[in-house]
């Protein structure tokens, strides 16, 4: 047996009271007088042995009494026995407040139960304790240790986050606040967890790794219906160009997390908050079905889109937003005279291109580099003035395409200067088409069918491009590239192996020219990601926009401004997830008073996988041969008192002192009698 507060023996010298009050009874004796006391001699002998007895039991009694109430301030417990374990003077209290923990348990909220059974266990620590709160924000307040009182505070201000962390990130912070106050390695520490236990949770942890001197206990809260959820997974557009008056296909994979078919499951899409379509979707159980969606956009300008999924689940992941943005006419720079006259001008119509023509010896620069298409006939050698401006325009993600003149040494020295690994051969023979390879990107939807003998253009004389990293997108019949590309920094090169002129091919009088020139010009640079997800600090969105000096964007956050990582190139804005995540939704990218953009937030898909341990699970699996799994329906104080201090003996003390209290009374009553 132990005592938790053994100071109060002190008290005990409260004992010599009742021994004060009964051997020095200082009442009056009242004399009573009578004639002969012969006949009460036998009497007074017979009753004082009784009465004495009567006070002993009595006296025995009242400080019986004493002394188990004061036994009971010594809060005495059985034990430690070899379940108990130190008390530790150190406590981490993790409370998961991701949007899960907002769903019903058989007392409400998850996260309210959590907060209620933190508060409990909180007034069972030691005077002395420091307590550490920690929830998935993982603030600055996170990594430092509280009295009792402002832990019980943290407590009542938590509420529900977008956050959703694994594991290892929380050990990380326990272990940075614990190595802060633990410099002699020598402290204990108890780690409690209350959380719903999602098996995501614990994904990609060691748990070689935990550190010995913590006593983990785990209190697992989970919904009182296990629910049955559909999420949607991803969102990507087919086409990376948004153009006002072009047909856009938004492709939208929607997960079931049930093990059942979900069948016509709506989903409602909205820009800029107007509906703009509507769709129905079967999902296979424990599958993703993807749905199409046809939008088109009608003038230039930002648009915030919103997809919601109409299903019976929690509600909290079924929406989705995403955003982007129509540009300005696509910019198109020739360079060399014969383009012209080989007809390409007729290709980029005014009302959807800016097209420029300049001459090859007569080049401005700066307009190579915010040409989104410069095509280049390479009919001389390249002046070094010409290749830097390409260069630096495909840095920036604008693409180029080549066509050959004479000279096989002309093309060579154009095609090295963006990939020195690709060789360029004299191929004199006359050579038709061959094939078309209709998977590449660039030719997504242009074609209603396919054939395996197209009409080809003839090449009656040709280069022969070899090398690594070679896309073709039209063959000759000896399958070397008619028409095809590379990749050069953040652009696409475009060649063909063939000049425009009507001596060496057919090809500027073939309809397969067309898509391959005005794709180029539209799909520049790499598609974009509409939309960021919270699964790591690298998540991030990206603007082709060029910010002046240094200045920084922002985001409008709960009345102030919250300013993202953000890094600024000569290719543009990448923008990426604040450690203050805002809840999911669209936000304005500020510069200044003016938006600039917008910047859209969603939920780790994590979050959606609503699998959990139970807690037979927890104890096979504990992660940790001494950590214990805490009953949340029980009495967490209990619990603490029973696995700390062994079983607490305070309560029979107080029954014992009520037992002697009763039994004096009665004694009383009966000698009065």
């Amino acid at each position: 047996m132990s005592f938790l507060s053994p100071q109060f023996f002190w008290a005990l010298f409260a004992l010599s009271l009742p021994l004060l009050i009964h051997f020095f009874n200082f009442r009056r004796h009242k004399s009573v007088f009578f004639s002969n006391t012969r006949f009460l001699q036998q009497l007074e002998r017979n009753t004082r042995s009784i009465n004495k007895l009567k006070h002993y039991l009595i006296l025995a009694s009242r400080m019986a009494a004493m002394a188990a109430l004061i036994l009971a301030f010594t809060q005495p417990v059985l034990g430690p026995d070899q379940s108990a374990k130190k008390l530790p003077d150190y406590y981490t209290f993790y409370l998961d407040n991701s949007l899960s923990m907002g769903l019903d348990g058989t007392k409400g909220p998850l996260l309210n139960e959590a907060r209620q059974q933190a508060a409990d266990l909180m007034a069972k620590l030691p005077a002395q304790a420091q307590v550490q709160i920690l929830t998935n924000e993982l603030g600055s307040g996170g990594n430092r240790f509280f009295a009792k009182n402002e832990a019980l505070r943290l407590i009542d201000q938590i509420t529900l986050s977008p956050h959703f962390r694994n594991f290892s990130e929380i050990e990380k912070r326990v272990q940075e606040a614990w190595q802060s106050v633990n410099t002699q390695d020598s402290g204990q520490l108890a780690l409690f967890l209350f959380s719903d236990f999602q098996k995501s949770f614990f994904n990609g942890w060691d748990s070689k790794k935990l550190n010995s001197q913590w006593q983990v206990q785990w209190v697992p809260l989970q919904p009182a219906n296990l629910p049955e959820n559909l999420a949607i997974d991803s969102v990507w557009f087919t086409k990376p160009v948004f153009k006002a008056g072009f047909e856009q296909e938004l492709k939208v994979a929607v997960r079931n997390y049930t093990e059942q078919e979900q069948k016509e499951i709506g989903l409602q899409l909205s820009l800029n908050g107007q509906n703009a379509a509507l769709a129905q979707v079967d999902v296979p159980a424990l599958s993703t079905a993807t749905v199409s969606l046809f939008i088109t956009p009608q003038q230039n300008g930002l648009y915030t889109g919103a997809l919601t999924l109409n299903e019976n689940g929690p509600d909290f992941d079924n929406d989705f937003y995403f955003s982007f943005s129509t540009r300005a006419q696509p910019k198109v720079l020739m360079v060399g005279e014969s383009l012209a006259r080989a007809g390409l001008m007729r290709l980029f119509p005014d009302s959807l291109f800016e097209v420029q023509q300049q001459s090859l010896s007569n080049v401005a620069y700066s307009e190579i580099e915010s040409a989104q298409l410069t095509l280049v006939h390479t009919q001389k050698p390249p002046s070094s003035g010409l290749l830097s401006a390409l260069q630096k325009s495909l840095a920036n993600g604008n693409n180029v395409m080549l066509f050959p003149g004479e000279k096989r040494a002309d093309f060579q020295q154009f095609i090295t200067a963006f990939n020195p690994n690709i060789a360029v051969e004299s191929n004199p023979d006359s050579l038709s088409g061959g094939s078309i390879n209709y998977r590449d990107n660039y030719f997504y939807q242009v074609f209603t069918s396919e054939t395996n003998q197209p009409n080809l253009p003839r090449a009656y004389n040709s280069f022969a491009l070899s090398g690594p990293n070679l896309q073709t997108l039209v063959s000759l019949e000896n399958d070397r590239p008619l028409l095809g590309y590379f990749t050069a920094g953040l652009g696409d090169v475009f060649f063909s192996a063939t000049s425009l002129n009507s001596r060496k091919s057919t090809l500027a009088q073939h309809p397969i020219l067309a898509p391959v020139v005005l794709n180029a010009a539209l799909f520049q640079g790499r598609p974009t990601v509409p939309y960021v997800r919270s699964t790591s600090a690298q998540a991030h969105q990206f603007y082709p926009l060029q910010l002046p000096g240094d200045a920084i964007v922002s985001l409008p956050w709960q009345e102030t401004r919250l300013i993202p990582p953000q890094r600024s190139s000569t290719r543009g804005l990448q923008v990426f997830i604040p450690p203050t995540l805002p809840a999911p939704g669209n936000y304005p990218l500020l510069l200044g008073d003016s938006t600039l953009a917008h910047f859209s937030i969603n939920l780790n898909p994590k979050e959606s996988e609503l699998e959990y341990f139970e807690s037979e699970d927890l104890k096979n699996k504990t992660y940790q041969t001494d950590a214990q799994v805490l009953q949340a329906e029980l009495d967490l104080g209990t619990s603490f008192e029973k696995l700390y201090q062994g079983r607490a003996l305070w309560p029979y003390c107080l029954a014992l002192a009520v037992f002697f209290l009763i039994v004096e009374v009665i004694l009383l009553k009966i000698w009065r009698k």
